[in-house]
């Protein structure tokens, strides 16, 4: 099976970061792994950042453990794209909108299953 990661950060690009804290509307996306940048941008959610941080991706990003049960042949393979999902209180927009936006990124990448690593 091919495995696939979805999270609620977002990416943070140093030339970007006025695009996700002016309160812009995030959509689900996909983003390549190689492409990933060092660090999330969750400057704009509620959560406990004196306990964690989303600096490291390695602390809350699994893509080194899933590729390393990939070559040990515990799963058949990882997607080559992250895919992330805006945190939102709307079950209407989570269900009408990001949902199916979200499956067919999936699909584009043949993934079967989706490990979700919210914040």
């Amino acid at each position: 099976s091919r495995v696939g990661i979805v999270t609620t950060s977002f990416p943070y690009f140093d030339d970007q970061r006025d695009v996700w804290a002016g309160g812009n509307v995030k959509m689900p996306y996909a983003l390549a792994v190689s492409d990933l940048p060092d660090r999330m941008f969750t400057e704009d959610l509620s959560w406990d950042k004196d306990a964690t941080h989303t600096d490291d991706l390695g602390s809350f990003l699994p893509i080194a453990q899933l590729q390393a049960a990939a070559a040990a042949g515990r799963i058949g393979s990882v997607s080559p794209r992250i895919y992330g999902v805006p945190t939102d209180y709307s079950q209407r927009r989570t269900r009408d909108v990001d949902a199916p936006a979200l499956l067919d990124l999936a699909r584009e990448d043949a993934v079967d299953v989706m490990i979700l690593v919210p914040l």
